[in-house]
C-alpha cells in the first residue's frame, strides 16, 4: 500500500512539473516579440494568449502585457531624449498607454501567489521602470503645457507607488519629501488639465498631512468654495497655520480671500481684506486699483439706496485710489477710464433730479433746474479728458470709445460722435 501511494505521488508531481513548464504558445510568442521590440506582434500575441482561460489566470501573462506597454513608453521616451540632443522635433505618442500598463500590472499582482511568483517579480520591476519613464518626461510635458499628458505621467508614478506599497515593495518614491512633491505636481497638472475632482482629492491628502506649500491650500480652497463654503474656509484656516513660517504665505491666503469676496461681490468684506493686503504689499499697483473699484462699487450702491453721505465718502475714496494708481503706473488705461467713469456716473445720477425739477415752474425750481443742468455738464466735461487720455494709453480701449461717442451725442456734436462710432466699427472688424 505504501509503495502504491509513493507511485501515485510521483506521478502527480511529474504532472504538476509538466504543467508548470508548459506555457501557452501565444504567451511564448508574446515574450519573444517583446524581447525583439516587435511591439505590435507582441500585443497581438498577448491579447490572443489572454483569451485562453489558463493564461488569463496567470500573473506572468498579465505582467507581460504590462511590460509590452511599459517598453513602448520607455522606447518612446528614449527617442524623445535623443531628439533633445540632436535638436530635432519629436512628439511623445505613448503616454496614454500608461494606464493600460498599470491595469495589467495590477491584474498580475492580484493573481500572484507571492514573492516567488514570476508575475509578481516582473510586475515590481515593470512598475518601477514605468514610474521612471514617467518621471523623466512629466515636468517636461507640464512646461510644454501638455497638461493632460503631464497629469497622466505624474499620476502613474503615484499609482505605481500605491500598487507596490500594497504588497510591501519599495518604489522610486520611498522618500516622503519626494512623494509629497510628486503629489503636489500631480495636483497642479490635474488643475490645468481640468481634472478638478482628481486635483481636489490629491490636494486634500496634502492638506491632511499639513504640507507646507501655500498653493495647495489656495487651489483646494478655490475648488471647494462654490460647493462647500465651510470646508473651503477650513482649508484656508489650516493653510494659515501650516504655512505660518513660509514667507509670503499669509499674503497669498489673503489674495485667495480677496478673489472669493470679489466673486461674491461682498464689497464690505472685500474692503477689509484689501486694506490688509495693501498693508502687506504697499507697492502693489493691482491692489490699489482694486481698492478703487471696490469703493466705486460701494459708491454706486449708495447712490441707488439714496444714501448721499455714504455715496460722497465712497466717491472720494474711489477717486483717491484711481489717482494713486496713475501715480504708480502712468499708463494704467483702466484707472484713467474709471476716473472719467466716476464723474460720468455722477452726472448720470443727476438725470432723475433734473427731470423732477423740470416740472417745478417756480422761480426757485427754475433756478435749481438750471444749476443741476450746469453741474451735469461740468461733470461730463470733467469726465471726457480721462476717456480721451485712456485712448492714448490704449488705442483699442473699447469702453472709452463708447463713453466718448455717448458724450458727443449728448452734446449734439454729431461729427465727433460719429468719429468714435466709426472707431468702434473698425475695432469690431479687426
Amino acid at each position: 500500500m505504501k509503495k502504491f501511494f509513493i507511485t501515485i505521488l510521483c506521478i502527480a508531481t511529474f504532472a504538476l512539473t509538466l504543467s508548470a513548464q508548459k506555457l501557452p504558445k501565444e504567451l511564448k510568442t508574446a515574450k519573444k516579440a517583446l524581447n525583439a521590440s516587435n511591439y505590435k506582434d507582441a500585443l497581438n500575441a498577448i491579447d490572443a494568449a489572454l483569451q485562453i482561460p489558463e493564461a488569463a489566470g496567470m500573473a506572468e501573462a498579465w505582467a507581460v502585457k504590462g511590460d509590452i506597454y511599459s517598453s513602448m513608453i520607455s522606447n518612446d521616451v528614449d527617442e524623445y531624449l535623443k531628439s533633445k540632443v540632436t535638436n530635432t522635433e519629436y512628439k511623445i505618442q505613448t503616454v496614454p498607454y500608461a494606464s493600460k500598463a498599470v491595469e495589467a500590472y495590477q491584474k498580475a499582482l492580484s493573481l500572484s501567489t507571492g514573492d516567488a511568483d514570476k508575475g509578481q517579480k516582473a510586475s515590481v520591476k515593470g512598475l518601477n521602470n514605468l514610474a521612471n519613464s514617467m518621471s523623466t518626461i512629466a515636468s517636461e510635458l507640464y512646461n510644454l503645457q501638455q497638461y493632460k499628458d503631464a497629469y497622466t505621467c505624474f499620476n502613474t508614478i503615484l499609482q505605481s507607488r500605491d500598487l507596490l506599497s500594497g504588497i510591501g515593495k519599495n518604489s522610486i518614491l520611498e522618500n516622503e519629501e519626494d512623494f509629497s512633491l510628486i503629489q503636489f505636481h500631480t495636483g497642479l497638472a490635474a488643475v490645468n488639465a481640468k481634472e478638478n475632482d482628481a486635483a481636489n482629492a490629491i490636494f486634500q491628502k496634502l492638506v491632511d498631512k499639513e504640507y507646507k506649500e501655500p498653493a495647495i491650500y489656495q487651489q483646494l480652497f478655490n475648488g471647494l468654495i462654490d460647493t462647500d463654503e465651510e470646508a473651503a474656509m477650513e482649508v484656508l484656516s489650516k493653510g494659515k497655520k501650516a504655512c505660518a513660517d513660509v514667507e509670503g504665505s499669509q499674503t497669498a491666503f489673503l489674495f485667495a480671500e480677496i478673489n472669493y469676496y470679489l466673486r461674491k461681490n461682498d464689497l464690505v468684506k472685500l474692503e477689509e481684506k484689501l486694506t490688509d493686503a495693501r498693508a502687506a504689499e504697499p507697492d502693489n499697483v493691482s491692489l490699489v486699483f482694486a481698492s478703487g473699484t471696490v469703493y466705486d462699487g460701494m459708491y454706486q450702491n449708495a447712490i441707488e439706496s439714496g444714501d448721499e453721505a455714504t455715496a460722497k465718502k465712497n466717491y472720494d475714496e474711489a477717486k483717491k485710489f484711481y489717482e494713486k494708481t496713475l501715480m504708480m503706473q502712468e499708463d494704467h488705461a483702466d484707472a484713467c477710464y474709471n476716473l472719467g467713469g466716476l464723474a460720468y456716473s455722477k452726472a448720470a445720477s443727476l438725470n432723475d433730479i433734473i427731470k423732477k425739477l423740470d416740472e417745478d415752474s417756480t422761480n426757485e425750481g427754475i433756478r435749481k433746474y438750471k444749476a443741476k443742468k450746469a453741474e451735469r455738464i461740468a461733470l461730463i466735461d470733467e469726465a471726457r479728458p480721462f476717456f480721451e487720455r485712456a485712448l492714448t494709453m490704449d488705442p483699442s480701449h473699447r469702453k472709452s470709445m463708447i463713453a466718448l461717442k455717448e458724450i458727443h451725442a449728448f452734446k449734439n456734436e454729431i461729427e465727433l460722435s460719429k468719429k468714435y462710432s466709426d472707431m468702434l466699427e473698425n475695432l469690431d472688424e479687426n
